[in-house]
């Protein structure tokens, strides 16, 4: 009877040391799938970021690019704004020199009138 009651003990323990180291077995591969998942979004998480990194610097390098062509631009239009003065200071000084002509001409002419009115006298 009691060798008997010790292989029943022994068998319910073998049992449950099986149930045991099969638990543990699952175990271990869940574990195993879930670090091969967390590897994977990890990767997934680098690749991102990369991805992140490079439309920034792309993102900077567009505002970069802007900046220089606005700064071009400003420099375009200084230069316009400054040939356009030039030209208008060109133009009052060619009509003021044209004036000045008219009243010289104006005067010669009222002069040789007067010298012929005072002529005929």
């Amino acid at each position: 009877l009691l060798r008997h009651a010790h292989h029943s003990a022994a068998a319910t323990l073998r049992h449950r040391l099986d149930v045991v180291m099969q638990e543990k077995y699952e175990l271990h591969n869940e574990l195993e799938a879930a670090a091969g998942e967390q590897r994977g979004l990890m990767s997934r998480a680098a690749q991102l970021k990369s991805e992140l990194l490079a439309q920034a610097h792309a993102a900077d390098a567009a505002r970069a690019e802007y900046a220089a062509k606005a700064q071009g631009h400003e420099a375009t239009i200084a230069r316009l704004e400054d040939d356009v003065y030039r030209a208008l200071l060109e133009t009052q000084c060619r009509t003021r020199a044209k004036r000045q002509h008219q009243v010289a001409v104006a005067a010669r002419l009222d002069a040789l009138w007067t010298h012929s009115v005072l002529s005929r006298s």
